[in-house]
C-alpha cells in the first residue's frame, strides 16, 4: 500500500480500465492491462491493484503520469474465455471494471495435390497443412471434391500440422478440391482455398510419313492417329522444333499432305492436345519419324560451237541441265582444268572462250547443284579441235627473166599478215635461203640464178598459231648474155703473099671461149682463144681478089655466140 500525498484523493475526478489490444482478442495474443486515473491534481505514486478473478499484480503510476500498466500476459493467463477485470486504486477507494473476451484463433490451412493434371486411375495425393499462432494445431482434416466429402478417405488426423490422403478414384474432368480443419479447443475450424485438379483420359499418338524417302517437291502425307478414337482436340505436326501444321482430330485421325519439306534429314513427330468440356483428354506425343528428302536428280549435257576452231576464235560452250528449274552454276572444264563458270537460267548456262590452245580438247560441263537440285555427273565430253590458222603463201621474183650474174629479188607474202616465223626459198627443190616474216612479208635478195629455167617456190614453216604453206611455183628464166663480135683486117687492101692480121673483139670483154675466122664459108686457121675480149690470127695466103671475111664467136657458159659483120 502506498500512502497518498495529502489532498490527492480530492483531486481525482475519473478513472478507467482498458486492455491492449482492446477486447475481444484472439487466443495467444499478449494482453496488457491499462489503468488510467485522470484529474486536475497530481497523479504520480498511486498504486493500482489488478484482479481477474484472482489477484494479477500491482503497478504504480509513474511520476507525472496518471497511467499504470501491467503485463503483457500470455495465453497461459488468459485461455479462451470471458474475464471480468478490476483495477483497484489503492488508498483512493476507487475501482474500475472491464471485460476481456479471448476467442479461439483461426489457423491457416493450405491444400496441395501431387500434380495437376493427373491421369484417370492414377493415384493423386492430397496434402493439407494447418498452422496456427499458438502452437501446432491438433485434430482432423476432411477432404472435399466440390461439396462432397471423400467418403473413402474420411477424416485424417493431423500429424505435426499435416494431414495426407491418397485417392485413385477421381473421374475424368475438372475437380475443385478443398480441405477443412475441424478445429479444437484452441483453434477454430477453417476451410482451405480450392485447388483445381484436372483429371485427364490417357491418349496415345502415332505418326506415319509416306513416301519415305521422298524427293524435293514430292507431296508427303503425314498421318497422325490418336487413340481413343473419340478423343477430341487437335494435332500439331512438328519438323524438328518447328510446328508446321495443326488441325482438329476427326475420328482419331489427322492428315497433312505437304510438298514444302526442304532437302535433308527431317525428324517428324505429332503432338495431340485435347479438351472437350468435362471430359478432357491428356496430351500425347508420337515417336519421332525420320524422313529423308532427297534433292532432285539432274543431268547435264554440253554443246560447243564451232567444234573446229582456230587460235583466238571464240568458242561458245552451252550446258543444258535437266530439270530446267535447276539453279546455281555450271563449271566448264578442259580436261581437269576449269576454264570458267556460268549461271543457269531456264536450264542453260553458257561460256564464251577464245583462249583454247592448238590441239584437241576434251570439254565437259559440271553442275554443282543448289538447295533443291543435286549435283550431276559431268556431261559426256565434247571434243573441240583447235587447228592452226590456214595460211597462203605467194611468191614474186623480180625480174622473172634474168641473165647470168644478175641478182633476183624473191618476195614471199604470207596471209594472214599476223603470221610469224620464217620463209624458206627454194629453187628447183633446193633451199637457196631463208628470211623472217615481218608484216606478212619475207624478202630474199641474194639469189643469182644460173643460166636456164628455174622453178622457184616459197615455203612458210608456220608458227604456234599459223599452219605451214607453200607458194605456187614461179619460173625464173636465165638466158646467156648477148654478145657482139667486131672484125678488123689489117692491112686492107693487101697484096698477094702479104701478111694480113685479123682481129676480133667480143663484147662484153669478159666473155671467154674461142673465135673462128672465116673466109666466106671456109675456116681460116684454127679457132683463137679470147683474151681480154680479143682474139687475132695472121694469114698470108689470101689469093688475089675480094674476100668476105667474118669472125664467129662460139660463146661460153654465160655468153651467147655472135658473128661479126663481114669485112
Amino acid at each position: 500500500m502506498v500512502i497518498l500525498l495529502a489532498g490527492l484523493a480530492g483531486l481525482a475526478s475519473a478513472q478507467s480500465l482498458t486492455t491492449s489490444p482492446a477486447s475481444p482478442v484472439t487466443y495467444g495474443t499478449p494482453v496488457t492491462l491499462i489503468a488510467n486515473l485522470t484529474g486536475s491534481g497530481f497523479c504520480g505514486g498511486v498504486d493500482v491493484g489488478f484482479t481477474s478473478p484472482v489477484f494479477l499484480g500491482s503497478a504504480t503510476t509513474s511520476q507525472g503520469s496518471c497511467i499504470a500498466t501491467l503485463g503483457p500476459f500470455g495465453p497461459a493467463t488468459f485461455p479462451v474465455g470471458t474475464y471480468d477485470l478490476a483495477a483497484d486504486f489503492i488508498g483512493l477507494d476507487i475501482q474500475s471494471l472491464a471485460v476481456l473476451v479471448v476467442n479461439q484463433p483461426t489457423p491457416t490451412i493450405t491444400l496441395m495435390t501431387s500434380g495437376s493434371p493427373s491421369i484417370v486411375g492414377n493415384p493423386v495425393t492430397l496434402t493439407a497443412t494447418v498452422s496456427g499462432t499458438s502452437g501446432t494445431p491438433m485434430g482432423f482434416v476432411s477432404f472435399f471434391d466440390g461439396n462432397s466429402i471423400f467418403p473413402f478417405l474420411g477424416p485424417v488426423g493431423l500429424i505435426g500440422g499435416t494431414a495426407t490422403g491418397t485417392t485413385s478414384a477421381l473421374t475424368a474432368g475438372s475437380h475443385s478440391l478443398t480441405a477443412r480443419y475441424g478445429g479444437n479447443t484452441t483453434y477454430l475450424s477453417t476451410l482451405s482455398t480450392p485447388v483445381n485438379q484436372t483429371v485427364l483420359v490417357l491418349t496415345a499418338t502415332t505418326l506415319t510419313a509416306a513416301p519415305s524417302p521422298s524427293i524435293v517437291g514430292q507431296p508427303v502425307t503425314l498421318t497422325a492417329n490418336v487413340s481413343p478414337v473419340d478423343a477430341a482436340g487437335y494435332v500439331e505436326f512438328y519438323d524438328g522444333n518447328s510446328a508446321i501444321y495443326s488441325a482438329d482430330v476427326n475420328a482419331g485421325v489427322v492428315s497433312l499432305k505437304t510438298a514444302a519439306l526442304a532437302p535433308g534429314n527431317h525428324s517428324l513427330f505429332a503432338k495431340f492436345y485435347g479438351f472437350n468440356g468435362d471430359s478432357p483428354y491428356a496430351g500425347s506425343t508420337s515417336a519421332v519419324v525420320p524422313l529423308m528428302v532427297n534433292q532432285i536428280a539432274t543431268t547435264t549435257s554440253l554443246q560447243a560451237s564451232p567444234l573446229s576452231s582456230t587460235p583466238g576464235q571464240t568458242v561458245v560452250l552451252t550446258a543444258t541441265v535437266s530439270p530446267p528449274t535447276a539453279g546455281g552454276t555450271v563449271t566448264f572444264m578442259d580436261g581437269s582444268a576449269s576454264i570458267g563458270t556460268g549461271g543457269l537460267s531456264g536450264g542453260t548456262a553458257s561460256l564464251s572462250t577464245s583462249n583454247l590452245s592448238i590441239g584437241s580438247h576434251s570439254l565437259t560441263a559440271s553442275y554443282g547443284g543448289d538447295t533443291n537440285d543435286a549435283p550431276s555427273a559431268p556431261s559426256p565430253p565434247v571434243t573441240e579441235t583447235v587447228n592452226r590458222i590456214t595460211t597462203t603463201t605467194s611468191l614474186q621474183a623480180a625480174p622473172t627473166s634474168s641473165t647470168p650474174g644478175q641478182n633476183v629479188v624473191l618476195t614471199a607474202t604470207v596471209s594472214p599478215p599476223s603470221a610469224m616465223g620464217t620463209v624458206t626459198f627454194m629453187a628447183d627443190s633446193t633451199a637457196i635461203g631463208a628470211a623472217p616474216l615481218s608484216g606478212g612479208t619475207a624478202i630474199f635478195s641474194n639469189y643469182t640464178p644460173s643460166i636456164g629455167s628455174h622453178s622457184l617456190t616459197a615455203s612458210y614453216g608456220g608458227d604456234t598459231n599459223d599452219a605451214p604453206s607453200v607458194s605456187s611455183s614461179v619460173t625464173e628464166s636465165v638466158g646467156q648474155l648477148t654478145t657482139t663480135t667486131a672484125l678488123v683486117a689489117s692491112p686492107n687492101p693487101s697484096v698477094p703473099g702479104q701478111n694480113v692480121t685479123l682481129s676480133a673483139t667480143v663484147t662484153p670483154a669478159n666473155a671467154t671461149g674461142t673465135v673462128t675466122f672465116l673466109d666466106g664459108s671456109n675456116t681460116i686457121g684454127s679457132p683463137q682463144t679470147l683474151n681480154g675480149g680479143t682474139a687475132s690470127i695472121s694469114i698470108s695466103t689470101l689469093s688475089t681478089g675480094g674476100h668476105s671475111l667474118t669472125a664467129s664467136y662460139g660463146g661460153d657458159a654465160n655468153d651467147a655466140p655472135s658473128v661479126s659483120p663481114a669485112v
